[in-house]
């Protein structure tokens, strides 16, 4: 419990992270051009690690764990 309440302010001193998904819309943005190509960047880095990383670790620990998820209670479990 110690580490959460210590996570959870860390957590409150971190500027939060933003993906604008919206930057791959067929709409016209209030974005200068190099303001677009930042943001778009950031959320293909973002999809980059979901699916090289994220995706893949979650796949491992299922492998890993004894027991996998059979229902909504038990994969609560899991991610917590």
């Amino acid at each position: 419990m110690k580490k959460v309440k210590k996570f959870d302010s860390l957590m409150k001193e971190k500027d939060p992270i933003v993906f604008n998904t919206n930057v791959f819309k067929k709409v016209k943005l209030a974005m200068s051009a190099e303001e677009l190509k930042v943001e778009e960047d950031k959320v293909a880095a973002l999809a980059k690690y979901i699916k090289d990383s994220a995706i893949v670790n979650l796949v491992k620990n299922f492998n890993k764990s004894e027991g996998t998820p059979t229902d909504s209670a038990t994969l609560r479990e899991f991610f917590h």
